[in-house]
């Protein structure tokens, strides 16, 4: 990860140990999210760093994070950040068991409240959010996913194809509001009148 002032190059402290797929900033400061799991010497619980002005600094000591059963060598991702409702929400595929700050836990979907990770979805929603983009649009939190959602707050689980959902906040879980015919997502970004997804 670098930076650019229209003119020159400038490295960012250490930088991460794999890849990069999300930058924001949220409360004015810069955040990077991805699939890394260090800064240099610095291990990081979560793949989320924070900028102080000389190198990448973890945001969440506390949350019981998890690499959900993948092979030896990968970390949890998160492929996507964006801001909603004053919080800053993270999807990708991760996992997080439950503990002190969040009795819930969490999977595929959570925020940063400023202090460390936690839910925010029904406890027993699974989104399968390997490629997947959130956005906050029209006071509504959307994402754009790939296949294999189940949501499980009624009780049976269900499986949507690629398309859009929206937050319910009635059981904090997701709903299908549109699908098309493609097999991956890159991007979605919104504007005031309007939500474009790539």
């Amino acid at each position: 990860i670098i930076a650019y002032d229209g003119v020159n190059w400038f490295p960012m402290g250490d930088g991460f140990n794999r890849v990069v797929t999300s930058i924001i900033r949220f409360n004015g400061e810069l955040f990077a999210a991805g699939a890394f799991d260090s800064s240099g010497s610095v291990h990081l619980r979560a793949p989320i760093a924070k900028w102080d002005g000389a190198n990448w600094v973890p945001v969440d000591t506390l949350s019981h994070y998890d690499d959900k059963s993948h092979a030896i060598g990968q970390v949890p991702s998160i492929q996507d950040m964006c801001i909603h409702n004053g919080d800053l929400y993270l999807c990708g595929d991760f996992l997080a068991y439950p503990n002190f700050y969040h009795p819930m836990g969490y999977a595929d979907l959570a925020k940063y409240n400023g202090n460390y990770i936690e839910s925010v979805l029904f406890h027993y929603f699974e989104l399968n959010c390997s490629t997947c983009n959130i956005e906050s649009f029209k006071g509504n939190l959307y994402m754009a996913k790939n296949a294999g959602t189940k949501d499980t707050c009624l009780g049976t689980p269900v499986s949507f194809p690629t398309g859009l959902l929206i937050m319910d906040t009635l059981c904090w879980t997701f709903k299908p509001v549109g699908q098309w015919p493609v097999t991956r997502l890159y991007g979605m970004l919104a504007t005031d009148s309007m939500l474009y997804i790539g």
